[in-house]
């Protein structure tokens, strides 16, 4: 446990937040570590694994903050559409005039552009969660199948090493049948006095 006291507020702060300069280099490199074609190596499994959960943890935390932006865009958005159909109508234009052509407002073209930024962002970072899931499932099921079949394995060779042991003492039990009619005397044995 730490001493510091850790806030959502600050991990999904998105005060000057542009999602356009949020550096994804890690999720990109660890993007390009997904197999195209699903082929993992029973080797490298169990770290790619645990490499693929860790970055989708980090895209949880975007997408948080995603989530967030969008909502405040959104909100800025309705506000510009508001303002600019006002400032049409102050202007002279006739209100239903402008509340068809406040697409054109500068001001609102702009708090467009930041939200389709902002959904965009959403979007690509929700779907590099969703194949990093699915390729940290794919490591699972790879080390979970290879388990189930180790162990089988070793349950077949029980059985099998089991009968190897029977015969093996039935065969001896067959040498030793015979001892009875060995007769041992003492002049069998060295005198060692």
């Amino acid at each position: 446990m730490t001493d510091k006291q850790v806030r959502l507020g600050d991990i999904l702060n998105i005060e000057n937040f542009d999602p356009m300069n949020v550096d994804v280099t890690y999720i990109q490199s660890v993007s390009h570590m997904v197999p195209k074609d699903g082929t993992i190596d029973l080797h490298e499994a169990e770290k790619l694994a645990t490499t693929f959960l860790s970055c989708a943890d980090y895209c949880g935390e975007l997408i948080s903050q995603a989530i967030r932006l969008m909502g405040y865009k959104d909100a800025n958005k309705k506000s510009k559409k508001a303002d600019a159909i006002e400032r049409k109508v102050a202007g002279g234009t006739p209100a239903t005039t402008a509340k068809e052509t406040f697409s054109n407002d500068a001001e609102y073209t702009k708090a467009c552009q930041v939200h389709a930024d902002a959904e965009a962002f959403l979007v690509w970072v929700k779907q590099k969660y969703e194949n990093l899931i699915k390729a940290h499932v794919l490591c699972k099921d790879l080390l979970k199948a290879h388990v189930e079949g180790r162990n089988k394995a070793n349950w077949e060779g029980v059985d099998e090493n089991f009968d190897a042991v029977k015969d093996s003492s039935e065969k001896l039990a067959d040498k030793t049948r015979g001892l009875g009619d060995i007769n041992i005397t003492s002049d069998d044995f060295v005198d060692i006095d």
